[in-house]
């Protein structure tokens, strides 16, 4: 007897992974261009097609279960995959592709204006973009999987080259919602002395310590860490709804991770930035990406000047 086919999509992989990468469905709309309605419905017949339930939805709450867990991870893959068959048939056939990869909290302006700026200068036709944590980005540009991965500067690394994107974000303070220290607008050095600082070690271990080097050389400390694990921020944001401890994370990480109502964000003084955003590629790229990849430094350097000039008025 020969075995139903399951009727799923390439499209109902991405609207899937952004949905758990988002844990929000207007934001993962608003990520694939697309309404929400289609959005949900997709996820409807992606579950009735396999048989579980990837997704538990409440009225404030999108989590993953851990069929969609596994589900996600290997989907990835698949994803990954295909994008590179489908790159290759590109770049055999003479067209130009280029396989781009961004951190899922990057602000979606930064993030647009780059991608407008590389299809201004005919390097690209507006390409899908895979959003993948920092580790796993520099992994598929060694690898030969991506062309380009944007993430925060992490200092060296082996193998690739980078070129500063635009400037660091400014950090915030997160805190659990009814937490003393929330009552004040403005938090400064003093008024971490006794807290736990969430970190998520999963990230670049490079970024991880220049994070922390930023932090003490502006004179926090705190009395210990929490390790969230996880693979980017919004593991530190839902430790921090959970009552672990604190966080110092970028200030858009607010309106990504979707933690109203748990999690209330203020302003510290001194301030202080993450590293630069960059935009990275393979230090060996195939001889047919050079010249491509000598225009992507002049956009990133025209949009890095752009930026400094807005900072400077």
């Amino acid at each position: 007897m020969t075995p139903a086919r399951t009727a799923v999509e390439i499209r109902h992989l991405r609207y899937f992974l952004a949905v758990s990468d988002e844990l929000h469905f207007r934001r993962a709309a608003e990520r694939l261009h697309i309404a929400q309605p289609p959005l949900s419905q997709a996820i409807r017949k992606l579950e009735s097609e396999l048989g579980v339930r990837l997704l538990e939805r409440t009225s404030r709450v999108v989590s993953v279960t851990p069929a969609g867990a596994v589900f996600a991870e290997l989907a990835r893959k698949v994803l990954a995959q295909f994008e590179v068959a489908v790159a290759e048939a590109r770049r055999a056939g003479g067209a130009t592709a280029l396989r781009i990869a961004s951190l899922p909290h990057l602000p979606i302006k930064l993030l647009l204006s780059f991608l407008d700026a590389l299809s201004d200068h005919n390097l690209a036709s507006r390409p899908h973009v895979t959003h993948l944590p920092s580790l796993e980005q520099v992994r598929r540009l060694r690898a030969g999987e991506l062309e380009l991965g944007v993430f925060h500067d992490p200092g060296e690394i082996e193998g690739l080259e980078r070129e500063p994107l635009s400037p660091g974000e400014p950090l915030a303070a997160f805190l659990p919602e009814g937490h003393p220290l929330a009552e004040r607008s403005i938090l400064g050095p003093e008024d971490f002395r006794d807290e736990v600082l969430i970190v998520s070690r999963e990230v670049t271990p490079a970024l991880h310590d220049r994070w922390l080097r930023l932090i003490e050389q502006a004179g926090y400390r705190f009395r210990s860490t929490h390790d969230a694990g996880g693979r980017d921020g919004r593991d530190v944001i839902l430790a921090v709804a959970e009552g672990l401890g604190t966080g110092l994370e970028p200030c858009s990480l607010a309106e990504v991770a979707g933690a109203g109502g748990h999690v209330v964000r203020r302003r510290i003084d001194p301030p202080i930035r993450m590293p630069d955003t960059v935009v990275a590629w393979r230090a060996d790229p195939p001889p047919q990406l050079q010249t491509v990849l000598d225009d992507v430094r002049t956009v990133a350097r025209r949009l890095r000047d752009g930026d400094s000039r807005s900072e400077g008025d």
